[in-house]
């Protein structure tokens, strides 16, 4: 399987007070990683989305001067719905559990279709 690259571009960090290291964002990740870094005393986790093909990578550290707060980076753009969320499909008005259903969608069709 090919690898896509990710966009340097769509890099977003998020500052929390927490006391656990993980808060659910509605997704799911595979830890691939850990190291120390030289700015914290405290270990940095490396986290890829579990969803087939998706590029996004999450990094999770404590802040290295208060450590009340966790630091989480997400690069990258998932290229697939949260799972386990219901959306409503206007083209069959019916609602549809998603699970990794593309997030992209071809809105023109639906556009025409609404039009037509």
């Amino acid at each position: 399987m090919k690898k896509m690259k990710v966009d340097s571009g769509s890099k977003i960090a998020f500052r929390t007070k927490s006391e656990v290291d993980i808060l659910d964002d509605g997704y799911k990740w595979r830890k691939y990683g850990k190291k120390s870094v030289k700015t914290s005393p405290n270990l940095r986790n490396y986290y890829h989305c579990s969803a087939e093909g998706c590029p996004v990578k999450k990094r999770v550290e404590r802040d290295g001067e208060d450590n009340r707060y966790v630091i989480t980076t997400y690069d990258g753009v998932h290229n697939h719905m949260r799972p386990g969320i219901v959306y409503f499909d206007p083209i069959n008005t019916s609602y549809r559990s998603t699970s990794f259903s593309p997030a992209i969608v071809d809105c023109s069709k639906q556009v025409n279709h609404i039009i037509n």
